[in-house]
C-alpha cells in the first residue's frame, strides 16, 4: 500500500510534569493548518484561473454558429427537431420562434445571419417573416422556395440583459396527415456574432467555470495536494471546461448549471475517496496517489461533460437508451440482426449494471454514458495502482490514467454510441488490472468470488468481450504457472476457477436462452448461399469495384497494422517501445508484465489469424471492425508501456537533456492527438 500512503501519521505526546496532562505535539496541527491555507489559496486561485480561461476562450468567439442538423439547442424556442431532405438539413419553425442569448456582451453591435426559406408548394402561400430585436420590429422579409440569408443587426445597449431575436412567419400552415404542427419557415443555419468579433463571454459561463475551478482546487488541497498539483490540475481542467462552455452556444442553455453540478459532485467523491484511503491506511497520501486521484477527477469531468455537451450528437447512444428501457421493463433477451441475415445475442451487462443508478436522472442517454465513463476511469485507477505496486513506478501510474484517456480509439467507440462494447472492455480491464495488482493473492475465497462476479459482468456485456477476454485470461494463467515458477500458482488456479465459474454463470443466466439463434446462424453459414462467392461488380463500377475486390493477405496485414497505429497514435507507440525496452531489462517475472505480454499475445494471435484466414468480399468490413475490437481490448498494454517509457525518459540520470526533450515532444504529441479526438465530439 506504499503507493497510496506517504509518511505515516505520527502524534507525539509530551507530558506536563505539574498536572500530568497530555499535549498533542505541533506537527499534526501544523499539517492541518497547512492544508487549510492551501485549500483557501487554492479555491481562490482556482476561481481566478477558471474565469481567466473562459475570458481567453470565449472572448475570441463570443457568438454562435448553429447548423440545424441535430437536437435543437436550448437557446432556440419555437424550432422543431431537425430534418433531412437528401443532402440538406433544416428545422421547421412554428409561427413564432425566437433566438435567446442571455448575458451576451451588448457593448458591441451584433449581427445575425439567418438562412431560411418559405418552402410552400404554392407560391401564393409563401410567408413573410417579421423580425424583431429585443421586442422591437426591425424588418419584414418575403420568402421564396430557395434558401436566402436574412441579415439582422442588433444595436449597442448599456445593459447585459442579453439578446432576443424573434421570427413571426405569416401565413403559417398545418401539413395535415396526422401532423399537428403549425409550420412557419425552414431554417438551415443561424450565425450571430458581435462586430468587431470580440466580446466578453456570458456571465453564466464565466461563473460556472470559476466555481468549478474552485471546487477542483479545494478537493485537491483537502486530500493533501501541493500548490503545484493544485495549480496544474486546475489549469488543465478549467481550460477544458472553458472550451466546452464557450463552444456551439453551450453557454446559453442549461449546460453551465450541468457543468458546475458535475464538477462539484465528482470533486466531492474524489475528496471522500482520498480521505477514506488516508483513514484506512493511517498515512498521508503520497504525491503519486494524489496525482492519480487528480488525474482521474479531471479525466472523468472533461470526458463526461464533452459527451453531455449540447453539440454532441447522440448517434447510437439513443438506441442504447431504448434497449436499456427494454431491460428496465423486464425484457432481457433480444438479438442484434446483421445485414447478411445472421443474428447474435445482444448482451445486456451494461443495462443491468446501470439499472440501480436510474434514480439519478431520467435522461438515459446521459446515464449510460456516465456509467461507461466512470467504469473506464475506475479501471484506469486500478491499472495505475498495479503499475505502482508491480514496478514501483508511482509516477507511471498517474501518467497511465492520463494516457488511457488520450487513446483515440475509445473516443470513436464511445462517441458513436457503442456503449456496450466500451463498457465490456472497461470491465475486462478492471478485472485484468486487479490480477496485475496482485489482489487475488489475498483472502482467496473473497477476492476469487468478487473476481468471478466481475468476469461474469464483462462476459455478458458484449460478445467481443467474451471472445477476447478469455484468451487473455488463459495466457495470463499459463504465464503465472510457467514464469511464476510456483510462486503464482495459487493465483493462476484462482483465475482458472473464477473464469470457469463466470462462464457457467454467463451461459446459465443469459446465453443459453439463444439456442435457436445459434442453430440458425450455424445453418446460415453452412448454406449454399453463404458459400457462394459474391456477385462481381461490373467493370463500369470503377473505384467501387476496386474498393470491394478481395484484398490480398499483404493488403489486409497492412490495413490491420495501419488501423492499430491509428487506434493509439504513433507517439504512444514510440513511447511504448521505449517502455518495452525498460520492461525487458527488468525482466518479465511479475504479474503486470505477464498480463501485458498476454495482451500483446492476444493481439498478435487475432491479427495474424485474421490476416491469414480467407475472408470473402462481403465480410471484409466485418473483419476490419473485428480488428478494431481487438485493438480496443488490448490497447492497455501500450498505455502501461508508454507511461513507463515517458517517466523513464524524464527521470533518466544519464541522458537528462535529450531524454527530457524527447519525453516532452512525444508526450505533447500524444496529448495533441487525444485532445483533437476529444474536440471532435462537439466541434
Amino acid at each position: 500500500m506504499a503507493y497510496w500512503g506517504g509518511a505515516k501519521r505520527t502524534t507525539h505526546r509530551l507530558r506536563d510534569s505539574s498536572d500530568h496532562r497530555d499535549f498533542n505535539c505541533q506537527p499534526a496541527l501544523v499539517n492541518r493548518l497547512s492544508i487549510l491555507i492551501r485549500m483557501i489559496a487554492g479555491t481562490i486561485l482556482g476561481a481566478i484561473v477558471g474565469a481567466i480561461c473562459v475570458v481567453v476562450a470565449g472572448s475570441s468567439r463570443p457568438g454562435i454558429a448553429t447548423d440545424l442538423d441535430r437536437e435543437t439547442p436550448a437557446y432556440l424556442a419555437g424550432f422543431y427537431a431537425g430534418e433531412r431532405d437528401r443532402d440538406m438539413t433544416f428545422a421547421w419553425t412554428a409561427e413564432r420562434a425566437s433566438v435567446r442569448l442571455p448575458g451576451v456582451d451588448r457593448t458591441r453591435t451584433w449581427s445575425c445571419i439567418i438562412r431560411l426559406r418559405g418552402a410552400r408548394a404554392e407560391a401564393s402561400q409563401l410567408p413573410t417573416v417579421a423580425v424583431a430585436v429585443d421586442g422591437i420590429n426591425v424588418t419584414s422579409v418575403p420568402t421564396t422556395n430557395e434558401f436566402a440569408d436574412v441579415v439582422v443587426s442588433a444595436p449597442v445597449r448599456t445593459d447585459r440583459n442579453g439578446l432576443v431575436i424573434s421570427l413571426t412567419s405569416l401565413p403559417s400552415f398545418k401539413p395535415g396527415g396526422g401532423d399537428p404542427r403549425e409550420l412557419g419557415v425552414q431554417v438551415d443555419r443561424l450565425d450571430c456574432h458581435p462586430q468587431p468579433a470580440w466580446g466578453w463571454p456570458p456571465r453564466q459561463a464565466t461563473a460556472s467555470v470559476a466555481a468549478s475551478g474552485a471546487a477542483v482546487a479545494g478537493a485537491i488541497a483537502l486530500i493533501g495536494g501541493s500548490m503545484l498539483a493544485i495549480l496544474a490540475t486546475t489549469v488543465v481542467v478549467t481550460a477544458g471546461l472553458a472550451v466546452l462552455v464557450t463552444s456551439a452556444g453551450a453557454a446559453f442553455g442549461s449546460f453551465p448549471a450541468t457543468l458546475v453540478m458535475t464538477v462539484i459532485i465528482t470533486s466531492g467523491l474524489v475528496l471522500a475517496i482520498g480521505r477514506a484511503i488516508g483513514a484506512i491506511s493511517k498515512r498521508d497520501l503520497s504525491g503519486a496517489a494524489i496525482a492519480s486521484l487528480a488525474a482521474a477527477d479531471g479525466v472523468f469531468i472533461l470526458t463526461l461533460l464533452a459527451l453531455l455537451h449540447p453539440a454532441k450528437a447522440t448517434v447510437d447512444a439513443l438506441f442504447q437508451a431504448h434497449r436499456f428501457e427494454w431491460v428496465m421493463a423486464g425484457r432481457y433477451f433480444f438479438t442484434q440482426p446483421m445485414p447478411d441475415g445472421v443474428e447474435f445475442p445482444y448482451a445486456i451487462g451494461l443495462y443491468v449494471f446501470a439499472g440501480p443508478w436510474a434514480f439519478i436522472t431520467t435522461n438515459h442517454v446521459a446515464l449510460l454514458r456516465g456509467v461507461v465513463i466512470a467504469t473506464d476511469v475506475v479501471a484506469s485507477v486500478v491499472l495505475a495502482f498495479a503499475i505502482a505496486r508491480a514496478w514501483r513506478e508511482e509516477a507511471s501510474g498517474a501518467v497511465a490514467i492520463v494516457f488511457a484517456a488520450l487513446v483515440p480509439l475509445p473516443f470513436v467507440v464511445i462517441g458513436n454510441g457503442n456503449l456496450t462494447n466500451a463498457f465490456g472492455q472497461s470491465v475486462a480491464l478492471l478485472a485484468l488490472a486487479a490480477v496485475a495488482a496482485g489482489l487475488l493473492s489475498q483472502r482467496v475465497l473473497v477476492t476469487g468470488a468478487v473476481f468471478a462476479a466481475v468476469l461474469t459482468l464483462g462476459l455478458v456485456s458484449h460478445v467481443s468481450t467474451l471472445t477476447l477476454l478469455l484468451p487473455v485470461l488463459g495466457l495470463t494463467a499459463v504465464g503465472f504457472l510457467v514464469i511464476g515458477r510456483g510462486a503464482l500458482m495459487r493465483e493462476a488456479l484462482v483465475i482458472a476457477g473464477a473464469t470457469a465459474i463466470a462462464l457457467l454463470l454467463a451461459f446459465g443466466l443469459y446465453y443459453r436462452h439463444f439456442t435457436d439463434v445459434y442453430r440458425a446462424a450455424y445453418a446460415r453459414v453452412l448454406s449454399p448461399a453463404a458459400a457462394a462467392p459474391a456477385t462481381p461488380l461490373p467493370e463500369s463500377s470503377g473505384q467501387v469495384a476496386a474498393l470491394t475486390r478481395p484484398l490480398s493477405r499483404t493488403e489486409r496485414a497492412s490495413d490491420a497494422l495501419g488501423q492499430s497505429v491509428d487506434a493509439v497514435g504513433w507517439p504512444m507507440l514510440v513511447l511504448a517501445a521505449i517502455g518495452a525496452v525498460r520492461a525487458w531489462r527488468r525482466g518479465v517475472r511479475d504479474r503486470l508484465s505477464i498480463v501485458v505480454v498476454s495482451w500483446i499475445g492476444v493481439w498478435l494471435l487475432f491479427v495474424v489469424a485474421g490476416t491469414l484466414t480467407r475472408v470473402d468480399t462481403q465480410y471484409q468490413r466485418y473483419a476490419s471492425e473485428f480488428i478494431g475490437r481487438v485493438d480496443l481490448a488490448t490497447y492497455p498494454a501500450l498505455v502501461v508501456l508508454a507511461a513507463s517509457g515517458l517517466t523513464w525518459l524524464w527521470t533518466s540520470r544519464r541522458h537528462t537533456a535529450w531524454s527530457r526533450t524527447l519525453a516532452l515532444v512525444l508526450g505533447t504529441a500524444t496529448a495533441m492527438i487525444g485532445v483533437n479526438s476529444w474536440f471532435n465530439w462537439f466541434r
